[in-house]
């Protein structure tokens, strides 16, 4: 596909990634001469899911989530979503650099990007392929910012935390599963928050706590954020912000944090009581 325009418009230029019959490109915006990002979807799906799906995404309009700048059926029976190209340096990339943030700079962009899966989960759409690499890190006027990335693989759920009926779960990193998943259960808002609850852990701890293990449910049964156990010279994480990090971490989705705005809310408010030991600072690695 290589080379094809889409729409008369969108040029694919390269292939990105492939998830459970869907397919992501590079491409290029021939009217607008930008970059994009492009999802084609199974030809299989019925058009009016893939064309609800482009119409929940038009209604989310966040700064922190990558925008959705066209979709229809290529061919008239392929699902295509054409969504902005962002630039910049993702966490993993940052987190290959320095090892880990302090826990104070990883509150503030983890709250930064449930400020954008709030946005996603107002909507009904589940992000479903959370990773370091879905968050990318963007200079802005006042400072750092967010923006969630790697939305070929969203999904539609209900917004009280009932799967919707037939949809087909993603293949999405093993690391960053929610435990339900390994049972069967279909992604929801707490799947989300889970997966973010790991890449948080990730950037204070310095390493994935389940990177041995992945695909495994055993690892997910009994797991607690060992906050005793953090690199030489971190500073210890007050109560407050234990709990709020423990509370996204939960094996069960009716004792886990299921709102992503209230996970926001908790996050900023430790970080009020962490202001009295450690000040925050600009993360260096955003150019």
């Amino acid at each position: 596909m290589i080379g094809e325009v889409l729409f008369g418009r969108y040029r694919i230029d390269s292939h990105s990634s492939s998830s459970a019959g869907v397919h992501v490109w590079e491409g290029f915006d021939l009217h607008a001469l930008s970059a994009v990002t492009i999802k084609l979807g199974s030809p299989d799906t019925a058009p009016e899911d893939a064309l609800l799906e482009g119409e929940a995404m038009v209604a989310v309009r966040h700064p922190g989530v990558v925008r959705l700048i066209d979709f229809g059926l290529h061919g008239g029976t392929q699902p295509c979503l054409v969504m902005e190209s962002v630039s910049g340096e993702t966490l993993g990339q940052r987190l290959a650099m320095v090892g880990r943030l302090s826990w104070y700079d990883a509150f503030e962009l983890a709250a930064e990007a449930l400020d954008a899966l709030a946005a996603l989960h107002d909507e009904g759409l589940v992000h479903s392929n959370l990773t370091p690499d879905s968050l990318v890190l963007q200079e802005g006027g006042d400072g750092p910012r967010v923006k969630v990335v790697g939305l070929g693989h969203v999904s539609f759920v209900s917004t009280d935390n009932e799967p919707v009926a037939g949809e087909e779960l993603p293949q999405i990193a093993p690391a960053y599963k929610a435990p339900e998943q390994f049972i069967g259960t279909d992604l929801c808002p707490a799947s989300d928050i889970y997966a973010l609850g790991v890449v948080l852990w990730e950037a204070i701890s310095g390493r994935c706590p389940f990177v041995e293990n992945p695909g495994q449910l055993s690892a997910r049964i009994g797991f607690r954020p060992d906050f005793d156990a953090l690199p030489p010279g971190a500073p210890s994480l007050p109560a407050a912000a234990q709990l709020a990090l423990e509370q996204m971490l939960r094996l069960s989705v009716l004792v886990r944090e299921s709102d992503a705005r209230h996970c926001a809310r908790r996050l900023r408010s430790a970080l009020g009581v962490g202001s009295m030991h450690e000040q925050s600072r600009p993360l260096l690695a955003v150019v």
